[in-house]
């Protein structure tokens, strides 16, 4: 059985989670630009237009920022260094930290995979509203918590697999100044 999943599964969970990374990177350089632009624009143009900036511009931070946040929770997730108190696995046994980490794995899979379908909800009940200007749902701001839920659920997913066949030890470490310990 080991074999199998360090053979067949582990593979598929390696570009599983190198996908969501590469995903979430240009989610984050796509929505970071295009906020840039929009911010500078709209400031050059408070200058030059007697009106002041344009209003527009001032509604794409509402549509692009929480896909911003989900992408950059997405990438900490991957790297292991979301919300986690370290000190509390480390101080027990292997055994046990092993089965605290593979627990903890698993509520946040089952909770994310609720908040997708909460989220898939909330999206498709907003999708008749649109922005004043821009004209664009505002269901595509909630996609965001969609993107965001799936992606921690299957770096979940992965960190149990990973915690079955190496322990801990299978983890990415997060960087030091990311960890308490």
């Amino acid at each position: 059985m080991t074999s199998f999943l360090e053979g067949r599964v582990l593979p598929l969970a390696d570009r599983m989670d190198s996908a969501i990374k590469k995903i979430s990177a240009v989610v984050i350089y796509l929505t970071t630009g295009i906020l840039l632009v929009a911010l500078t624009l709209n400031v050059i143009f408070r200058y030059i237009l007697p009106g002041g900036g344009l209003n527009w511009l001032n509604e794409l931070p509402e549509h692009f920022f929480p896909w911003m946040i989900a992408a950059g929770v997405i990438l900490a997730a991957q790297h292991n260094a979301h919300i986690a108190v370290d000190f509390v696995i480390q101080s027990l046994p292997a055994r046990a930290a092993r089965l605290l980490a593979i627990s903890i794995q698993v509520l946040l899979a089952v909770t994310y995979l609720i908040f997708a379908k909460v989220a898939l909800n909330v999206s498709e009940i907003v999708s008749v509203e649109y922005s004043s200007l821009l004209h664009i749902s505002r269901s595509y701001a909630y996609y965001a918590l969609v993107f965001l839920a799936v992606g921690v659920f299957l770096t979940s997913l992965s960190f149990i697999l990973r915690i079955c066949l190496f322990g801990l030890q299978g983890l990415p470490e997060p960087n030091a100044e990311e960890s308490i310990v």
